[in-house]
């Protein structure tokens, strides 16, 4: 029991620690807000940031491949065949869905507030629009994915039994929503997170779950 304690302290710390490397990551763009007007020095910090980004994913994969070796997971790259097609083809119509009820749900229930999430984004567009596209539509769900379902799933749910990964996906929402948003829009954030860890699970391949993050950010951004 306490070997079980001490292993989930640790994989705990591995999480939040990929977790830092990839706000640390964005630590130029949030400089980038307040020096706006100053060119040379924006130059500088997007160089700084996308060879950060760049660290950052490589850094990420590296230990997700660790984790997939390790476990002997059958998670990771998996070849795209048509029942893959097939369940993408659901998931898109699930999302389209879910963002439907999302909006309705922001309308009525949050009384058409926007999430703060996303206030933060929308400021960042209109200051920095190039810089918070490639952060919102590439860099970010790269990264989140890497983090909240590769790594997550491998650290910390492995079984391959129904009820582990039911719970597992259930957790990582609540986890994903709760980093993104504490208010109203908490459940939309923790059913997002909800579809995104089902996609991982059941395609067993993280570029699915990527697809579609970047294609919710996508659509967010414009």
């Amino acid at each position: 029991m306490q070997k079980r304690l001490i292993t989930i302290s640790k994989n705990i710390l591995i999480l939040l620690g990929t977790f830092v490397v990839y706000q640390v990551a964005m630590l130029p763009q949030i400089i980038a807000e307040y020096v706006a007007n100053i060119e040379i020095v924006k130059v500088i910090l997007a160089v700084m940031y996308i060879a950060a980004a760049g660290a950052t994913i490589l850094l990420l994969w590296q230990i997700y491949q660790y984790l997939l070796q390790r476990n002997r997971s059958q998670a990771g790259i998996e070849p795209f065949t048509k029942k893959t097609l097939y369940f993408m083809v659901l998931i898109l119509a699930l999302w389209a869905l879910f963002m439907f009820c999302s909006a309705w749900y922001s309308k009525w229930i949050g009384g058409g507030q926007t999430p703060e999430n996303q206030q933060i984004i929308n400021d960042l567009i209109r200051k920095l629009p190039v810089w918070t596209f490639f952060d919102v539509v590439i860099f970010g769900p790269i990264s989140e994915e890497l983090i909240f379902r590769g790594i997550f799933f491998e650290l910390f749910f492995k079984s391959e039994k129904n009820w582990v990964q039911a719970l597992g996906i259930l957790v990582n929402g609540i986890l994903f929503g709760s980093l993104h948003d504490t208010g109203s829009a908490f459940p939309i954030y923790a059913i997002m997170g909800c579809l995104l860890a089902f996609t991982y699970v059941k395609t067993k391949d993280i570029r699915c779950s990527m697809f579609v993050h970047i294609l919710n950010n996508f659509i967010s951004y414009i």
